[in-house]
């Protein structure tokens, strides 16, 4: 059974050692997230990639910042108050359907959170689901080896099968790429409706 994140750690997702590791708006730009693009963050926690990828999409792009755990959905709350917000939608979601319209996202980013899923399957299908057609989706993933943080080692997805189980979802989708000892990404696009 996956175990989700407890949100009484969230210190650690804003630890600057994290950034320096992943580079938040590098890495979005890098994944190809660009200006004017309706943007999802499938379990945005804190924020430590919804608020750079608001600076990238600019004020004709959308952001919509999903959780599930209502404490970072408070916390997401608390820190939009410091930006200019009037394009980032934040949702709450009680673990089903994602709360977006179909069709309606450019970019979805899922990162580290389909280690934490119950059923990557339906997830990977929901956000195929809320992508246009040419969409993207880019996911990041702990390396599924022992590290000193991260998820227990039985939680983690291997990179190769989870592009698999990707593809299988209906996605064309990248293999996976190192971001540095610890993590990888994985690049997929939805090609039809």
């Amino acid at each position: 059974m996956p175990h989700p994140f407890n949100p009484s750690n969230k210190s650690a997702l804003d630890d600057p050692g994290r950034s320096k590791i992943l580079p938040p708006r590098e890495l979005l730009e890098k994944m190809g997230l660009s200006t004017g693009a309706a943007f999802l963050d499938v379990g945005a926690g804190t924020g430590f990639f919804t608020f750079p990828a608001l600076e990238i999409v600019g004020k004709g792009g959308h952001v919509m910042a999903v959780d599930i755990s209502r404490d970072m959905i408070m916390e997401l709350l608390e820190r939009s108050k410091n930006v200019s917000s009037a394009n980032l939608d934040i949702l709450y979601s009680s673990g089903g359907r994602l709360p977006v319209q179909n069709h309606s996202v450019d970019f979805a980013l899922a990162a580290f959170v389909l280690h934490e899923a119950k059923d990557v399957p339906d997830l990977l299908s929901d956000i195929r689901r809320a992508l246009k057609p040419g969409g993207k989706l880019a996911v990041l993933e702990w390396e599924k080896k022992e590290t000193n943080e991260g998820p227990p080692l039985a939680d983690r997805l291997d990179g190769k099968e989870l592009a698999r189980m990707i593809s299988e979802a209906g996605f064309n989708a990248s293999p996976p790429e190192p971001c540095n000892p610890s993590h990888y990404s994985i690049i997929a696009r939805k090609d039809s409706a």
